[in-house]
């Protein structure tokens, strides 16, 4: 499982800690492992891209829908005059303008990215053959 390194840093600060008790025996290592395991829990890590969580899937459509919305002349009938071209800046842009209290991680991204080439393909059909995406890793998109 991928942890963010921010995470991780909190978790091998933590356990640093707990082990400058262990060694002042404060606490058994026993306890020690314990309160690792409930702090490590406590850790919101990302999850995996397999799960399927409904309330996320609406969360990034809408997050998405609106951001499109905004920028609604953002693809048009010419891919030369497009303000963002490419879908990976679309995406980035569309992520860029979130709200902070939205958590990033890569199922949220992938729903993202979905919808913005949706929205681009709606606007321009032949998307994919004039950036040669015709093999996609997930040929639903």
């Amino acid at each position: 499982m991928h942890v963010d390194r921010a995470k991780a840093d909190a978790l091998g600060n933590m356990r640093v800690q707990l082990e400058k008790r262990v060694k002042k025996q404060e606490i058994t290592e026993e306890e020690m492992l314990h309160q690792l395991g409930v702090f490590s829990k406590e850790i919101n890590t990302p999850r995996s891209v397999e799960e399927h969580d409904k309330h996320l899937e609406k969360r990034a459509y809408r997050t998405a829908g609106y951001a499109i919305k905004r920028n609604s002349k953002t693809f048009d009938n010419s891919p030369k005059d497009c303000r963002f071209p490419y879908l990976e800046q679309f995406t980035v842009h569309v992520l860029g303008t979130c709200s902070e209290n939205v958590q990033f991680d890569n199922q949220f991204a992938s729903m993202v990215a979905e919808k913005c080439l949706f929205r681009i393909l709606e606007v321009q059909p032949l998307y994919r053959e004039i950036y040669r995406m015709k093999d996609l890793p997930r040929h639903e998109w």
